[in-house]
């Protein structure tokens, strides 16, 4: 009887396999792991060395859930892109001060996002690898690759509509900000050319919303 007792306890206390779709927790678990994963690699291996296979491997999980997830090893890079940037706008609450302020404030945090050094490697990657992987520089490409242009696109729409700007299209307006804003930095400190600390990156953002706003504001009528 004590035997079997004990066969029985035993029996009780082994846990139990669910099968099934994975919980919510499980699922966004297996995002995160897939994302480190993904991202440990592309920064230190490149785009073209880095195998879905290894992701998979690291990230304790399979291909065919890494493929669930990302249609392809492309839009993986971007998404661990996007998570990058996205700590540098999740907390802007651009709804008080001036719009020169407003627009300076997210201008550095811009200049800030793609001078991360994580940013830096990953648009490095994509110039090196856009003639292999034209997806890639395509998909890098998309407003959704970058946080802040939505953000300026918000910022600039409720100015024109406020009668403060000029009513040039948002598309075009919000790209001639941003690369006046980024581009110049970019080069420069990827090529090694010359560092950007955050005094410089101040000038750099004063001068740039100074004459962007000199040449897209309304001039009173006389």
């Amino acid at each position: 009887m004590d035997k079997q007792a004990s066969t029985m306890n035993k029996t009780k206390k082994a846990p139990t396999r669910r099968g099934g779709r994975p919980s919510l927790k499980q699922a966004a678990d297996i995002q995160v792991r897939i994302l480190d994963a993904a991202e440990e690699h592309f920064l230190q291996d490149g785009f073209s060395a880095t195998s879905i296979e290894a992701i998979a491997k690291q990230a304790s999980t399979s291909k065919a859930t890494v493929y669930a997830r990302f249609n392809n090893k492309e839009a993986l890079f971007i998404a661990v892109s996007n998570r990058v940037l996205s700590t540098h706008f999740a907390p802007i609450v651009l709804d008080s001060g001036s719009l020169q302020e407003r627009l300076k404030d997210l201008a550095l945090h811009m200049l800030d996002a793609l001078l991360d050094p994580k940013t830096l490697r990953m648009y490095n990657i994509i110039v090196a690898e856009s003639e292999r992987f034209p997806e890639l520089a395509r998909l890098s490409d998309e407003k959704s690759a970058f946080a802040g242009q939505q953000l300026l696109e918000t910022l600039l729409a409720e100015e024109q509509a406020k009668g403060n700007l000029t009513s040039h299209a948002l598309a075009p307006l919000s790209q001639l900000f941003i690369a006046s804003v980024v581009l110049e930095p970019l080069r420069l400190v990827s090529l090694g050319l010359r560092s950007f600390d955050q005094t410089a990156r101040q000038q750099w953002v004063d001068l740039v919303v100074d004459v962007f706003l000199n040449g897209c504001q309304q001039q009173p009528t006389a």
